[in-house]
């Protein structure tokens, strides 16, 4: 997204710029499948916002901090849609719609 993008040339470091390029199409999947979990979408935009606040008010520490905790959060919520996916997918006796006969 723009945000990622700005923060990534906002950090001016090639390599990192340079593997992320290459892993783009795998996080942007993982970023869209994450979304899909009812709320994720509006925290995500919250943890982005107190991000940039951070950086705006010059406290590296707090960015970092943030930072750290929004790719923890956003992990944990792509994990846990995983988990509940596979779940779903090994219910037997459920239907492609997930209900159970």
């Amino acid at each position: 997204t723009g945000f990622h993008t700005l923060m990534i040339d906002a950090s001016k470091s090639r390599p990192l710029k340079n593997a992320l390029v290459g892993l783009n199409h795998h996080i942007q999947r993982a970023r869209v499948a994450s979304l899909q979990v009812p709320g994720r979408l509006a925290i995500s935009l919250q943890e982005h916002r107190a991000i940039l606040e951070a950086i705006r008010n010059r406290q590296p520490d707090l960015a970092e901090r943030l930072l750290n905790e929004h790719i923890s959060h956003a992990r944990e919520n792509l994990l846990n849609k995983l988990k509940m996916e596979n779940k779903e997918i090994a219910t037997p006796g459920a239907d492609q719609a997930g209900a159970v006969r």
